[in-house]
């Protein structure tokens, strides 16, 4: 090789080298995780979860009524027999955590619940009362 070759070489070599570190800059990194999210992410990534979300998609809408009552109750029973104050505290938290990260809307909700934003009277849509999603309570 010849000493205009290997000069070449070198220049392209170092060229490659510029356009990869550029490229390697130019790559998203990653944020750190937070306590909150890698406990979240194990939270949505448990199997239990997991299952239980592939379930309700495909059962009918008066059983998954059903399944939010029960819900609903082991979380009241919960609250109101067996958690510790920082238990109920863990939670609440985590259900703040939850409402200011947009947790709901990113794991693709289209439905807001009561407690989050009510829209005004004019805005709300009723489902007819023969509706299966229509909740007399």
């Amino acid at each position: 090789m010849s000493l205009e070759e290997a000069r070449g070489e070198v220049k392209g070599l170092k060229t490659e080298m510029y356009v990869m570190k550029i490229q390697d800059q130019a790559k998203v990194k990653p944020a750190k995780l937070t306590e909150k999210q890698i406990f979240h992410n194990k939270i949505v990534g448990n199997p239990v979860v997991v299952g239980a979300v592939g379930t309700m998609k495909v059962i009918n809408p008066c059983t998954l009524w059903w399944v939010v009552q029960w819900g609903n109750e082991y979380l009241a029973r919960f609250k109101a027999y067996t958690a510790t104050v920082d238990e109920v505290g863990a939670l609440e938290s985590y259900k703040t955590w939850n409402q200011k990260e947009k947790a709901k809307r990113l794991a693709g909700f289209t439905h807001s619940t009561k407690s989050e934003s009510q829209p005004s009277s004019a805005q709300k849509a009723t489902p007819a009362k023969d509706s299966p999603f229509f909740d007399s309570d």
